[in-house]
């Protein structure tokens, strides 16, 4: 029995292959010596099975879509027979695939600011922009964020700085019917990605670092509960591998050197598989709907597609010469119905059938294969609303959250875009909120503020269960103004809003007052 286990790190870089959940990393071995429970590995060895005679050619289908990266930034959607643009995705950051293949959760940055929007693109309905469910105030795009295994929720991590050795990661759920976010767990020394949600089994999958220098150094089973089990391993990792996750969130498999396989909710399930005598893996990814492996290999010059069974087990699908051109490695991708796999090289894409063997080239005419997804046949394509899109923003540097209108009809409201600078907080231009406005008793902040103001009237009330004050006044010229402070902690906070020319006003009869007072109305302290 072999002792160890490596680790992996999520490549967050752009340019990167992502599909499903398969994406690049960086990943650790275990350092010599007695195993832990965690770090026994049950190893077996490959049984090749009897070759799968090789068809004609290989069948592309109008049920199934590539999504390609694009010159400028964004993605387009092509049937697997037709090489004209679907629709477009405008996400910057990683695609992370439901478990159906249908449906493409992603970061896109709004315009102007730091705020990254959360959206759900659907292939049911192409024609219809994706929708926003989620806004984010942050410098940087968030980690990927990951779909639960029922595909009705997404994890994702927030990764605050709080230095230039200090980094705090919290870990939170987002359910998309009740539109609820939930914070899981922080992880108060190095940073955390989630890679996996069981959610039949209440267990989130995730690879931690604290140095970071190298990549990950331990995987953590994560429990809805917030339970905590994590196997750390000695040794720094290294190379550049590729991970994998089963549709439904259950397994991961991991290939570095060997063949990793293990359930989300426990690391002591591992098993590993060894390449045969020769050969190196060059790729690996689940075959959806089966409890196989497609691999991909290299041995003296030959690429060899296969397909693979946890117990060993092998079955030849393709082998052909590597070309010369080919350098940077592979990345495996599998038809979400598991009918087929592609395989992605530097210089070509292939396709391979998983019954026959048979196989294509396929020409995606400059651009790079980011995802394979499900194209239903026979969907309606309703007419997108007229209703103003009253977004969740979270920012969690700032502690709070709030509702903004994102947009009108799947049009955004650059005006009203939620703007960061340093402790201040803008909605559109003239709705501010000041991250603490002062520190003392509320009523004193009050006194401050109003005097020399005109015709103030103040009201007392709360706002998420915090003591808070009411204020309406005139200044400069008769402008009339509203402002609302908040005690929260040992500190005061301050949303104010002056009257002028309004800068969002996302419909007519939704002034910006209405705006102001579903901010203060929505507004809830994170900690």
């Amino acid at each position: 029995m072999r002792q160890g286990g490596c680790l992996a790190r999520a490549a967050r870089g752009r340019g990167i292959p992502v599909a499903s959940l398969a994406l690049l990393i960086a990943a650790g071995c275990v350092s010599s010596g007695p195993a832990t429970p965690a770090e026994s590995a049950a190893a077996v060895s490959a049984t090749p099975l009897a070759a799968t005679p090789t068809a004609a050619a290989f069948t592309s289908l109008d049920s199934f879509g590539y999504l390609v990266g694009v010159q400028g930034g964004g993605y387009a959607l092509r049937t697997e027979r037709d090489p004209s643009t679907l629709a477009t995705i405008d996400g910057e950051a990683e695609l992370a695939i439901s478990p159906d293949g249908r449906k493409v959760a992603y970061w896109a940055l709004r315009t102007g600011g730091h705020t990254w929007t959360l959206r759900i693109f659907d292939a049911a309905t192409p024609s219809i922009a994706p929708r926003s469910v989620l806004s984010y105030g942050a410098p940087t795009s968030p980690p990927r964020p990951v779909w639960s295994g029922d595909g009705a929720a997404l994890v994702f991590a927030s990764r605050i700085s709080l230095g230039p050795a200090s980094i705090r990661t919290k870990i939170q759920t987002f359910d998309l019917a009740a539109g609820l976010i939930r914070e899981v767990a922080t992880f108060s020394d190095g940073e955390a990605w989630p890679v996996a949600w069981a959610r039949s089994a209440g267990v989130i999958g995730i690879l931690r670092c604290r140095g970071c220098a190298n990549g990950p150094e331990s995987y953590v089973s994560l429990g809805e509960d917030g339970r905590v089990t994590e196997d750390r391993f000695a040794g720094g990792p290294v190379g550049g591998d590729q991970i994998d996750v089963d549709r439904d969130g259950s397994r991961l498999l991991l290939v570095h050197g060997d063949l990793r396989i293990w359930r989300t909710e426990s690391f002591a399930s591992l098993t590993e598989l060894a390449a045969p005598v020769g050969s190196t893996f060059r790729a690996a990814v689940f075959r959806p709907g089966t409890d196989e492996v497609f691999v991909v290999l290299e041995s003296a010059g030959q690429e060899s597609i296969e397909v693979w069974r946890r117990t060993g087990q092998r079955r030849s699908l393709l082998t052909q010469p590597k070309s010369p051109a080919d350098t940077f490695g592979a990345m495996a991708l599998a038809r979400p119905d598991g009918s087929a796999v592609a395989v992605i090289t530097s210089d070509v894409v292939r396709v391979v059938d998983a019954q026959t063997g048979a196989f294509a080239k396929i020409d995606l005419r400059g651009a790079r294969l980011r995802a394979w997804i499900a194209l239903p046949s026979g969907q309606g394509t309703p007419a997108p609303s007229s209703e103003i899109l009253w977004l969740r923003y979270r920012n969690d540097r700032l502690g709070i959250e709030f509702d903004y209108p994102e947009s009108v009809a799947g049009k955004e409201l650059a005006t009203c875009a939620p703007t960061e600078n340093d402790l201040s907080m803008y909605v559109g231009e003239r709705i501010w909120i000041q991250t603490p406005a002062g520190a003392g008793a509320l009523g004193t902040t009050v006194d401050d503020f109003v005097r020399g103001l005109e015709n103030v009237t103040r009201m007392t009330g709360s706002i998420d269960g915090q003591p808070a004050i009411f204020v309406t006044y005139r200044f400069s010229f008769g402008r009339y103004g509203e402002a609302t402070f908040v005690a929260h902690r040992d500190r005061v906070y301050r949303l104010d809003f002056t009257a002028g020319v309004f800068t969002c006003e996302p419909m007519p009869g939704v002034s910006e007052f209405a705006v102001y007072r579903r901010v203060v109305s929505t507004l809830h302290f994170l900690d």
